[in-house]
């Protein structure tokens, strides 16, 4: 069996630190989030709004940093905020504006994902889109940012 990748217990750090800001949605309530394979939502079983943490459809790109075995290793990790649209095009835009912003403070720094996963190095936060258009006409408001988190190995 190959050595364990670093790539779902970077997932697991974005969760936990995301939980730790105690973000909540536009009645009170805490907004969850889960691990998934892809950004998307099970209507009969997740909750909205959602943040789905997610491996970015883009690959882990891998850098060799010395003549020997040393390299760094970029995992970038998609943070969705995904909510009922019901073809509302004015309701909670300044949630999804702060969800986003408390998102990027957080992750500011890589000391709190460190403290969780040792091997990282740095972690840079890319805005997307607030609100991906295209998804409006599905019927949801959806949109993030990207983590691109990079450890030594």
């Amino acid at each position: 069996m190959a050595a364990p990748s670093n790539y779902y217990p970077i997932l697991q750090a974005a969760k936990t630190i995301i939980d730790g800001l105690n973000l909540t949605d536009w009645n009170g309530n805490p907004l969850p989030s889960a691990i998934r394979k892809l950004p998307a939502v099970e209507q009969e079983i997740d909750v909205l709004p959602l943040l789905a943490i997610v491996p970015k459809e883009d690959p882990p790109k891998r850098k060799c940093i010395s003549f020997g075995p040393a390299y760094t290793e970029e995992y970038p990790c998609e943070i969705v905020a995904i909510a009922p649209d019901n073809r509302d095009f004015t309701s909670h835009l300044d949630w999804y504006l702060g969800w986003h912003f408390a998102i990027t403070q957080a992750f500011k720094l890589p000391a709190p994902v460190k403290a969780i996963v040792p091997a990282v190095w740095d972690v840079n936060v890319r805005p997307d889109l607030v609100i991906d258009r295209a998804q409006v006409n599905d019927n949801y408001d959806y949109g993030g940012l990207t983590l691109e988190v990079s450890t030594l190995e």
